[in-house]
């Protein structure tokens, strides 16, 4: 899940230098990448390591609180 090095080399320079020219190209290039996908998959196995690092703690609204704000988290852009 790699840009092309030519995509690359513009990404690159484009966040290097905070130009926003050519934003449906940049847009173009990172769904293309992959990393939309990739930075979405990480996310979820964040969040379920997550929410098995708390389920040892008593149910209470606190703790579904910290669930359902992981999940909303993750799931907002959908």
């Amino acid at each position: 899940e790699h840009a092309a090095p030519q995509e690359a080399g513009y990404l690159r320079e484009a966040i290097q230098s905070g130009a926003l020219d050519d934003l449906p190209r940049i847009q173009e290039a990172i769904v293309s990448s992959g990393a939309i996908d990739y930075t979405m998959r990480a996310a979820q196995r964040e969040i379920e390591l997550a929410i098995e690092a708390i389920g040892t703690l008593p149910a209470s609204r606190y703790k579904a609180g910290m669930v359902d704000l992981a999940k909303f988290a993750v799931n907002r852009g959908n």
